[in-house]
């Protein structure tokens, strides 16, 4: 049987087949209850790269992806893992980052739609159905 770390490296290298990750992601997290005692010694790790992969799938997964860093953070503050709070920080980081890119972009696009609110092309239909995209999923 590979050890968590390695199945967590395994997990990382996947690029596509997010329902396989996480499978493997949760694996991981079973063999490392196994091991130390049963308090999960990589389980923040396991958990950040849950939250990424969760990110990876779809604009739904955002708050189990959110959900899963602050478990992890706070995990790896019990442990006094730094080098894990460091790493969940990052990602943490990246998540607020792209939310904020986002939300300009939308802003962007709303903005444009209404200087050329009058024409009804075909680039102004796409613009329109995206945005409406954007508003369901947030």
């Amino acid at each position: 049987m590979r050890s968590s770390r390695a199945r967590s490296r395994c997990v990382c290298r996947r690029q596509g087949g997010s329902n396989e990750a996480l499978v493997a992601v949760d694996d991981a997290m079973a063999v490392d209850r196994e091991g130390a005692d049963g308090h999960g010694v990589v389980r923040p790790e396991l958990l950040r790269i849950k939250g990424e992969v969760l990110l990876r799938q779809a604009t739904e997964s955002v708050p189990g992806a959110e959900d899963c860093f602050a478990k992890a953070a706070q995990m790896a503050r019990e442990q006094g893992a730094l080098f894990w709070e460091l790493r969940i920080a990052l990602s943490v980081a990246r998540l607020r980052v792209a939310k904020v890119a986002t939300t300009r972009r939308e802003h962007r696009l709303h903005r444009c739609m209404m200087l050329h609110r009058r024409f009804a092309n075909a680039d102004m239909l796409a613009a329109r159905t995206l945005l409406e995209g954007l508003r369901r999923s947030a």
